[in-house]
């Protein structure tokens, strides 16, 4: 469909999301909106299955679909590059589903050194797919469903089929599949118990990695336990699912790798398991730490040393270091801007900058590299190079803009057209 809705789109770019001109039919409370993701990566030794694109994949498959219509790329060129923009794209997303494929080992798995890579220089081991692979939305808000729905909609239903199912015979024989929560989990076990799909391709669930999914990664990946949320958490009511559906993917992701499950659970196991702690109960569990000789690192600890990586790599592409100290490291890049590493928020899967505040953040979000760019000013003391304004008190305070990257990569690219 690329081809009926690319002149549209190379007008119109992100602005155009809203656009009845994308639809691609309505039924009932269904309507399903056109998203350039028609791309099938057949070599693909890893499939990652979402439920259906939403709106900010939407903005981000739209706005490099228009960067590339206008440099005059080919068709498959545009549709290979937005699906590595767009997939999973947007500042909590991939971070999350970051976190969740470093801590099962997917880099070893995949024989790559960084699963950041999977959507940078390593993207042609990635194939990410949705159960309804356009965007779909239900009473004008993006779908968030289950399986069931989608089977009952003759809408969505359809598109399952003729998108999704088809797509699988192009894909290889032993390609391994993720879902990302329930409702793809379904449908990758629907597609197996139908001949589509072998049972050991399927290695299970994540926990859906958006933001709106709260404190569900943290549960997932047993970084908290069920003790440690408010009492009005609706993961509570979510624990056992995760549980399971985190020992089925330990199972196989340590058969993969030659090991017992228990061997590559990073943090330190809970002394009660969520499989054994009541879905709805709000009380408070004693726990006793079990001994451990290996103590992990504190979260502050992995923080720093991923900031000096990010620090080192920075120096080794060109920019000068100019100082840093505990809040930020400031950087002057080779085109001679200034822009200041964020410190206490940056991470390898997500790096944030403060930029000098004159720039406009719709020229920052046409930058190479660029996940998202704020709309408003960020304040700090720190920002000392940057001119000074009243915010909330008395006195003037130095601000900047912040923008934010997916990878080290993506910061390079950035920082060199910045």
């Amino acid at each position: 469909m690329f081809d009926r809705f690319a002149q549209q789109m190379k007008l119109t770019g992100a602005g155009g999301v809203e656009m009845p001109d994308f639809s691609l039919g309505r039924e009932g409370r269904y309507e399903l909106r056109y998203i350039p993701f028609e791309h099938v990566n057949r070599a693909a030794r890893l499939v990652i299955v979402g439920i259906t694109p939403g709106p900010t994949q939407m903005r981000l498959a739209y706005g490099k679909a228009q960067e590339l219509l206008r440099a005059g790329l080919d068709r498959e060129a545009i549709l290979t590059e937005v699906k590595k923009t767009g997939s999973f794209g947007g500042p909590g997303m991939r971070p999350n589903l970051v976190r969740m494929l470093r801590h099962f080992r997917f880099g070893e798995l995949l024989g790559i050194a960084d699963v950041n890579s999977l959507w940078d220089t390593n993207a042609h081991l990635l194939h990410s797919t949705s159960v309804v692979p356009y965007a779909a939305f239900d009473n004008g808000k993006d779908f968030k469903g289950n399986f069931d729905q989608v089977l009952r909609s003759p809408l969505l239903r359809q598109c399952f089929l003729d998108h999704f199912v088809s797509s699988l015979t192009q894909m290889s024989g032993d390609a391994l599949y993720v879902a990302l929560g329930e409702c793809p989990k379904a449908a990758l076990d629907w597609c197996v118990s139908r001949g589509h799909l072998r049972h050991g391709q399927v290695l299970g669930a994540f926990c859906h990695p958006s933001t709106s999914g709260g404190s569900a990664t943290t549960v997932y990946l047993r970084e908290k336990s069920v003790d440690e949320l408010v009492p009005g958490d609706p993961v509570r009511h979510r624990a056992r699912t995760l549980d399971e559906d985190y020992q089925r993917m330990s199972r196989a992701t340590s058969s993969l790798l030659g090991e017992a499950p228990e061997h590559h659970f990073a943090p330190e196991p809970p002394a009660l398991t969520f499989s054994q702690i009541p879905a709805f109960d709000t009380g408070k569990h004693a726990q006793t730490k079990p001994a451990n000789p290996r103590k992990p690192k504190a979260p502050n600890e992995e923080r720093d040393e991923e900031v000096r990586l990010i620090i080192d790599e920075l120096v080794r592409s060109g920019c000068r270091l100019v100082h840093q100290i505990k809040k930020v490291a400031l950087f002057e890049t080779r085109n001679g801007e200034l822009a200041y590493l964020v410190k206490e928020q940056s991470r390898l899967s997500e790096i944030v900058l403060s930029v000098h505040p004159d720039h406009r953040p719709e020229d920052l979000a046409r930058c190479q590299g660029i996940t998202s760019a704020s709309a408003g000013h960020r304040f700090s003391s720190s920002y000392r190079r940057f001119p000074t304004m009243l915010n909330n008190g008395e006195q003037k305070e130095h601000y900047g803009r912040h923008v934010r990257l997916g990878s080290l990569d993506d910061c390079r690219r950035f920082l060199a057209e910045f």
